[in-house]
């Protein structure tokens, strides 16, 4: 007794259901790595939500007027280091200004001042709070009047006095701002500095 194969359209109709079956897993495949990836980005976006929404920039000699008024608030580095420029220097405080436009607190904010008082290029800021705080320090000494002050203004204006600040957002994950505004997560966060005697 010979097998029966069936004829051409049973054939036809079977690899038809086999490839429509294929199709359909396929598609589902699809969808999930697509669910997925959509899953992974509003995740980091969550992640990174905080940290978006903190900034800075520097004044330059803010003057008296920089007082404690409608929500700023104002204080020096919590590091403990003093500070003294060599000779012919004028000691130029600036202020540093952090905006946290979030509704939570950042902790561990370092702020990297490489031009500021030698062996202190990390300055421990500390918390922010919400809203504007001005942290008044020395961020580097330059020769009174001349090319060099017109030099020093422009870094000011261009936050070239501190290239990046460091903070921790609420959710424990460490955040660099840096002075062109890009945020990114550093790989080896510096740790909090402590320069007291």
């Amino acid at each position: 007794m010979k097998p029966d194969w069936g004829s051409v359209p049973d054939w036809i109709a079977g690899v038809g259901g086999m490839l429509a079956f294929g199709a359909v897993v396929a598609s589902l495949l699809i969808e999930r790595r697509r669910t997925e990836e959509a899953r992974r980005y509003v995740l980091e976006s969550d992640r990174r939500a905080q940290a978006e929404r903190i900034t800075y920039y520097l004044v330059e000699n803010p003057g008296p007027s920089a007082a404690v008024v409608d929500g700023r608030h104002e204080r020096t580095p919590v590091d403990g280091g003093n500070f003294f420029y060599g000779p012919g220097d004028d000691e130029r405080s600036g202020h540093l200004v952090v905006v946290n436009n979030s509704h939570g607190c950042v902790y561990a904010c370092i702020a990297y001042a490489p031009e500021g008082p030698e062996g202190m290029p990390d300055r421990a800021i500390g918390v922010i709070p919400p809203g504007v705080t001005h942290i008044r320090m020395p961020l580097g000494g330059y020769p009174v009047g001349g090319s060099g002050s017109y030099r020093y203004q422009g870094e000011y204006a261009n936050n070239k006095l501190v290239p990046w600040i460091q903070f921790r957002d609420e959710a424990g994950h460490t955040w660099r701002r840096g002075n062109d505004g890009a945020l990114l997560e550093p790989r080896d966060p510096n740790p909090f500095p402590d320069h007291s005697p």
